[in-house]
């Protein structure tokens, strides 16, 4: 398992001023042609727009940052060509599930049988339809093979980082999967919901 952190630093460089100056008018000269009030903001009035654009760039930075640091790499290999009960089967945990729900697991037998899979926990309460767009953020695909193996492969893993996933069965309805430790173990949930997860799930995505 990786995780990676960059080191503190108390004091912002001078290359580093450089190179946020650079990536910055990059940035800018990308988005021409700024509007005539846009450009009288820049001649005349700066000192309107520089704390504003100050207090943007390190949210920015700060939203990155609490990216990185919420965020865990790993390699996995499976196998593939299992039914979703198979898959579940694997995980050798105490399972929770609806008999309309398992057969609806998403599964990819032709996917990648080892791949790098992301895992990340937003911090807040998502729906559904929000994890998809969150998983775009990191560039990563739902596979469900892939997470529920990791899970089995290593059981302790959801003790501290419960996690989980949804998708759509062909009528619409949306269905999860939850891997966590409860008073009567490690535990997998499969079921019918479309309840928000708690701010302390992760999520994950294999890398495409």
């Amino acid at each position: 398992m990786e995780k990676t952190m960059s080191p503190s630093r108390k004091v912002i460089t001078e290359p580093q001023v450089d190179k946020l100056k650079n990536m910055f008018v990059a940035a800018v000269r990308k988005t021409n042609p700024f509007s005539d009030e846009a450009q009288v903001l820049i001649e005349d009035e700066w000192d309107l727009v520089r704390d504003e654009l100050l207090e943007a760039n390190v949210n920015a930075l700060n939203t990155v940052l609490d990216r990185k640091r919420n965020t865990i790499t790993v390699t996995v290999e499976v196998l593939r060509g299992r039914t979703g009960q198979q898959v579940l089967d694997t995980t050798k945990r105490r399972q929770y599930t609806s008999a309309s729900s398992v057969p609806s697991i998403p599964l990819t037998p032709d996917g990648p049988t080892k791949g790098v899979f992301v895992w990340f926990k937003p911090g807040r309460r998502m729906s559904d339809a929000e994890i998809e767009l969150e998983r775009a953020k990191y560039g990563v695909v739902q596979d469900l093979e892939m997470q529920a193996q990791y899970n089995a492969d290593h059981l302790e893993f959801a003790d501290d980082h419960p996690n989980g996933d949804s998708w759509q069965d062909v009528d619409g309805n949306w269905h999860f999967a939850h891997f966590y430790c409860w008073i009567d173990g490690r535990r997998v949930d499969v079921s019918q919901s479309e309840l928000a997860w708690g701010v302390n799930t992760w999520f994950g995505g294999r890398r495409k």
